[in-house]
């Protein structure tokens, strides 16, 4: 008896038409590998856990941003505000060498890069990585953090927005 095909999904066009009225919260995940400061902007983070903190990064597997998050086995997200579109294009689509040039840079526990103004920045240290597909599934344990009060940038139906107004942290 032979088990039967396991199921393909649904077409990619149909999944990209579909995920992009997910918003997600756009941030910048970087490392320091040596002295070499790298980063990429994602929306494909996540809460996992309280306790302990983790959070849930999901990287392509090609990339050399990938590379670097295996071997530092360290990296830090930063949630971007609604100020920063040109950042978040920067680290999308800059040569790596140029996307630090731009915001304010200092760093925590870790000593990966941590954008001073983000919404809030978390400080991890990779406790798992899982393989699937072309992404990794980084999991991060939570060491440290920056709070601000500003409102973060979104990323829906292919373009940015943000939550203004949205309440202030008590």
């Amino acid at each position: 008896m032979t088990a039967p095909d396991a199921p393909h999904g649904i077409p990619v066009e149909e999944f990209a038409a579909a995920m992009q009225l997910l918003p997600g919260a756009v941030t910048i995940v970087t490392t320091r590998q040596g002295d070499r400061p790298i980063g990429f902007t994602a929306t494909a983070v996540c809460s996992l856990s309280a306790s302990p903190p983790q959070l849930l990064v999901c990287v392509n597997r090609s990339t050399r941003s990938y590379s670097a998050l295996c071997a530092t086995r360290t990296f830090a997200v930063n949630v971007l505000h609604s100020g920063d579109r040109d950042l978040a294009d920067a680290f999308a689509r800059s040569p790596m060498e140029d996307r630090f040039k731009n915001g304010s840079w200092g760093t925590l526990e870790t000593g990966a890069p941590i954008l001073t103004g983000a919404v809030v920045s978390f400080d991890c240290h990779v406790s798992g990585l899982w393989e699937q597909a072309s992404h990794g599934i980084l999991c991060g344990l939570i060491l440290a953090t920056r709070q601000s009060d500003n409102a973060p940038l979104l990323y829906a139906r292919r373009s940015y927005t943000s939550l203004q107004g949205m309440p202030t942290v008590q």
